[in-house]
């Protein structure tokens, strides 16, 4: 589990493109209060040429770079190796027209080139759910975990049922794990910005963009532009 953490990590909120583009950021909102005309004033600096505000940037994004190279090698000197299966569509609040609590669903994908054996992996932290034994999940196949597999009929894909709970109409984690307990995906969504907000009520799901990416990140998710979602198949 503190494996999947470290690799959930460094591949989302501290990914050399997330964690460098919020230094950036920073960098370009401060720099007019440090430098230049409105810049801090000799005498009462800390900085003594301009040009080492620029160099102190340069500096933190190769400590970014050197740290993920330090992790990625400390994951691969333990033999750890990212799961396939993600988290990649979230029905948390449906519409009133959409039959309530009843159309909520989670969907999870195999992005990989082989079939998975989901035998005793569950959902916890929300809904409640375990996969039977011989549950299997073939190379980018969609399967669906509903509060109600009925309300789901005629999708083409393997509908399950969850045992209890339902998801949080104002955000909550949902955690996958394998047979042994091992963290597979864990997603924390929310109802608020920079999650899209017409996903809370509006009849839309959340959807992964891109489902090579951080699933953990917000910026990595849409509102469907279809009612109700894309269950059982692709986003896009």
């Amino acid at each position: 589990m503190y494996l999947a953490f470290v690799n959930e990590f460094i591949s989302g909120a501290f990914s050399v493109e997330h964690a460098e583009a919020l230094c950036q950021e920073a960098h370009d909102l401060i720099e007019p209060y440090v430098v230049g005309e409105n810049g801090e004033q000799k005498g009462y600096t800390n900085l003594n040429k301009p040009q080492y505000f620029d160099k102190g940037l340069s500096e933190i994004l190769t400590q970014i770079e050197t740290r993920q190279e330090v992790a990625r090698d400390f994951l691969a000197d333990e033999g750890f190796t990212p799961s396939d299966i993600v988290i990649s569509e979230i029905l948390y609040n449906p519409a009133a027209n959409q039959g309530d609590g009843n159309s909520e669903f989670v969907e999870i994908c195999n992005t990989g080139a082989a079939a998975v054996d989901l035998s005793g992996y569950a959902f916890s932290d929300g809904i409640a759910f375990t996969f039977p034994q011989n549950t299997s999940i073939a190379a980018g196949e969609y399967i669906v975990v509903a509060a109600d597999a009925k309300s789901h009929d005629g999708l083409g894909c393997q509908v399950f049922q969850w045992k209890s709970g339902n998801l949080s109409n104002s955000g909550e984690a949902i955690q996958l794990s394998d047979a042994e307990g091992i963290q597979i995906d864990y997603v924390i969504y929310s109802d608020a910005a920079p999650w899209p907000e017409s996903a809370d009520g509006g009849g839309s799901s959340l959807e992964v963009i891109d489902l090579r990416a951080a699933n953990s990140l917000p910026d990595n998710w849409k509102a469907s532009s279809a009612a109700g979602g894309t269950p059982g198949r692709s986003n896009s």
